[in-house]
């Protein structure tokens, strides 16, 4: 099998990645840093929920693993890779600094990226589109903690491995989490309110993250894409060289197949 340090990266033209949360208990900050060792791209958007602020405030987390993914990025930006930095609910308080660098990382409130197609999409964190999040905080908080103890009963004892057959199963924790986004989906009229923004901002498409669920597909006649996370389902989206968009899946275990990268391809070429 290849190793890791022997094979060569993956290159792309962008990369989006987001819902790190960082902080927290569940970021998987040694698979990211893995991952991101593994890839290069000429721009690196962060789309939200790097640093999981609410998590900090309740218990104060933050082994070495995760200062490393803050030094790695930091270090990318200044060999010059364009990074995007747009903060989500879980880093709310970034949002203050819209506008300003950290260490040549663009701080933003949303983006616009025109990719080597020619389709502009619109970039933003997505809980503007959740309702909950914005009429009723103290329940998002609680639905945050009650995640945390439903993802806490998913850990099994050390040395054990997953089934490679169910590498890509949902745990209970994730089943329940996208259960509930579409249920304030649903009520928020989510699908509207992505074209009516897609269409002020004369977009083709957005990418987001916010619900921790990957996938591209259509909303209406604009392009929905969400990068996933890296708490559980550890997804990330990528543009190749020529536009397309895949998202990219970064497993336990590493794949028969000598490369550490598992894909999922989501073929957009007839999403022009």
């Amino acid at each position: 099998m290849q190793s890791e340090a022997d094979s060569k990266p993956l290159k792309y033209k962008t990369l989006w990645i987001s819902d790190i949360h960082l902080g927290s208990s569940g970021a998987q900050a040694d698979e990211l840093l893995r991952f991101l060792r593994q890839v290069e791209a000429e721009r690196i958007f962060l789309v939200g929920d790097i640093i999981d602020l609410w998590a900090l405030r309740r218990r104060p987390h933050w082994p070495r693993s995760h200062m490393e993914v803050v030094r790695h990025l930091l270090a990318r930006a200044a060999d010059g890779v364009q990074i995007t930095y747009i903060p989500g609910n879980h880093d709310h308080a970034m949002r203050c600094y819209s506008g300003q660098n950290f260490g040549q990382i663009r701080v933003e409130q949303r983006a616009l990226h025109v990719t080597a197609d020619g389709r502009r999409l619109l970039i933003m964190h997505g809980d503007e589109f959740d309702g909950i999040i914005h009429k009723l905080p103290w329940l998002a908080h609680i639905g945050d903690i009650l995640y945390d103890g439903l993802r806490a009963l998913n850990r099994k004892p050390a040395g054990t491995s997953p089934d490679k057959k169910n590498l890509h199963a949902k745990t209970f924790s994730a089943k329940a989490k996208h259960r509930a986004k579409k249920v304030v989906h649903f009520l928020s009229g989510f699908e509207n309110r992505i074209a009516q923004t897609c269409a002020q901002a004369r977009a083709h498409g957005i990418v987001c993250g916010h619900s921790h669920h990957a996938e591209i597909r259509r909303c209406g006649d604009f392009l929905y894409c969400n990068d996933g996370d890296w708490v559980e389902s550890r997804t990330a989206l990528v543009e190749h060289l020529n536009g397309q968009l895949e998202l990219l899946h970064w497993p336990a275990l590493e794949t028969e197949k000598g490369n550490n990268t598992e894909r999922k391809s989501r073929l957009l070429t007839d999403a022009s």
